[in-house]
């Protein structure tokens, strides 16, 4: 949410006038940051920025004589911040046990560069790590627990998204024998 303009010392100067921009052609201005005199220092604090956001600043010279061309054009860029709190996991709970090819998904988070997934103990992921969907195969019947997802940056880590899963007990086992009589009389 801030830079730190940084100039030379300007041989005469009483202060010095600075501008921030998001064009490199200044056509725009930073609110507040036109013109602005920020006194006889050399490093100035610009505050209340973007992030994520690639920023132009130049500066000139003042003193009772007149004023100096402008500075040359230095480049800044913000990084984007902390991501966002990844949405709702779809995918299917409750599951059978041993199933493959299982998919869980979120939509992207603006700002996020990678996601770091993780599974309930004997889970496993087996494609798309890293990615907005995983594949999964489930684990062993009452292998129970959460799914879990963070959105990452150079910046941070969001908070996790989580989905709660069950394993099921699986198909049942095949019936044992049919008794009763096998020869009946009618009605």
């Amino acid at each position: 949410s801030q830079i730190t303009a940084n100039w030379t010392t300007s041989v005469n100067a009483t202060y010095y006038e600075l501008d921030v921009s998001t064009v490199n052609t200044f056509a725009t201005y930073v609110a507040g940051y036109q013109d602005l005199n920020v006194l006889n220092v050399t490093t100035y604090i610009v505050t209340g920025l973007n992030g994520g956001t690639t920023y132009y600043y130049r500066v000139r010279a003042v003193n009772s004589c007149g004023t100096s061309v402008n500075s040359g054009i230095i480049i800044y860029a913000t990084n984007p911040g902390t991501p966002s709190q990844p949405g709702v996991i779809t995918g299917t709970t409750p599951q059978c046990p041993g199933l493959t090819g299982q998919i869980y998904s979120i939509s992207a988070v603006t700002g996020a560069t990678a996601y770091t997934w993780t599974v309930p103990s004997g889970w496993s992921i087996t494609a798309g790590s890293g990615t907005t969907s995983i594949t999964v195969t489930t684990g062993a019947a009452g292998q129970n627990g959460n799914i879990t997802v963070t959105a990452n940056n150079s910046c941070g880590t969001s908070t996790p998204s989580t989905l709660a899963v069950t394993v099921s007990p699986g198909t049942p086992s095949q019936p044992g024998t049919i008794t009763g009589t096998a020869t009946q009389c009618p009605g």
